[in-house]
């Protein structure tokens, strides 16, 4: 369980002083820039006022045989949650297909390995001799 922490009386008001000393400073700051910038800061904070106003529009979320169906933001229609856990779907059958993969792999791998063993000319114990080893490591020469 998380808790937000709760703003204090005393912070508020000395938050609430700080930011008004801040705003005389840049309004008096602001007095003295030259038109150009003026200008160029002005055409900025109207862009994002804009921005800001498009971001907080609620979108349409579904249309249906009426027109169009505005719910409230963030609470998506159930076929659109539905198809976000595609994506997570896709994932967990991709890594059971590799494992099943895998094991079919080794498996197979295992079952060579064992032909190999049991059509050879020399016993399966042959193999488990340190000398016999060794003479594999040298290449079969004596």
């Amino acid at each position: 369980m998380s808790s937000t922490p709760v703003p204090h009386p005393i912070d508020d008001k000395l938050q609430a002083r700080f930011g008004q000393r801040v705003a005389t400073h840049l309004d008096a700051a602001a007095a003295d820039l030259p038109p150009q910038t003026a200008l160029r800061l002005e055409r900025a904070r109207r862009a994002t006022l804009l921005r800001l106003r498009h971001e907080r529009q609620p979108a349409v979320s579904l249309v249906g045989g009426g027109g169009a169906r505005r719910g409230p933001p963030g609470r998506e229609p159930l076929w659109q949650r539905a198809l976000a856990w595609l994506p997570v779907l896709a994932m967990v059958f991709g890594v059971w297909a590799i494992a099943e993969f895998q094991a079919r792999e080794r498996a197979r791998m295992a079952a060579v390995v064992d032909a190999r063993l049991l059509t050879d000319v020399l016993p399966p114990a042959a193999y488990a001799d340190r000398g016999f080893v060794e003479f594999l490591r040298e290449g079969g020469a004596p």
